[in-house]
């Protein structure tokens, strides 16, 4: 399996999950940039994701593996309906 190479990739990840298990026809994205890199995608489910170990030879459940991996942090934020999943990427000064 290759790795998420970019910003937007790792986005899409979160943008998947958000769509098969959010409950949300069109999930919300936005992006905040300073020094660090800010992803978030709401959905309107309440179900809080966690990473899980999936089989060997599953054809998911690996997606929030790649994002603890690949960010330099991740986090949930319950909101009245639904969540915000986001990650972060710090850039050098």
């Amino acid at each position: 399996m290759r790795a998420c190479d970019s910003p937007s990739e790792r986005a899409l990840e979160l943008i998947a999950n958000a769509w098969g298990h959010g409950r949300t026809p069109a999930p919300v994205v936005y992006f905040s940039l300073t020094r660090t890199l800010r992803v978030c995608v709401a959905d309107e489910s309440d179900a809080l994701p966690a990473p899980r170990t999936p089989s060997r030879l599953a054809e998911s459940g690996r997606g929030l593996q790649l994002v603890e991996g690949l960010t330099h942090r991740w986090g949930v934020d319950p909101q009245k309906r639904g969540k915000t999943v986001w990650y972060e990427l710090d850039f050098p000064a």
